[in-house]
């Protein structure tokens, strides 16, 4: 039995902070959210999440998001907080910006490439 993830949705959020010297202006950060995850799931898989699949979805995110989808990006267990417990994208763009993507995500079973 093969899995697949899809894309449900892709959302384009503004940082609700201002920028200043306390926040300074960063890469944006794409986060995916696994549909009928429970929180304590969240919670558990945080380190464990499957980034090659991750990987593979990206450009259609990027796409439902309103970005190109040769937005080079990269993986990082540390995208949102230093402990580690936001993993994500950071997106590889040549100026910052102030916002990030949320994207929600689900799991097909028995999917046959």
């Amino acid at each position: 039995m093969t899995q697949q993830l899809i894309v449900t949705d892709a959302r384009k959020c503004e940082r609700s902070y201002k920028l200043s010297c306390l926040f300074p202006p960063s890469k944006p950060r794409v986060y995916l959210w696994p549909e009928d995850e429970s929180v304590m799931d969240n919670f558990f898989r945080r380190w464990a999440r499957p980034v090659k699949a991750y990987r593979e979805v990206m450009p259609a995110v990027l796409k439902k998001a309103g970005l190109e989808d040769t937005v080079k990006f990269r993986w990082s267990q540390k995208a949102g907080c230093s402990c580690g417990c936001s993993p994500g994208f950071i997106l590889q763009m040549s100026k910052y910006s102030n916002f990030d993507i949320h994207a929600d995500i689900k799991v097909v079973e028995g999917v046959v490439k």
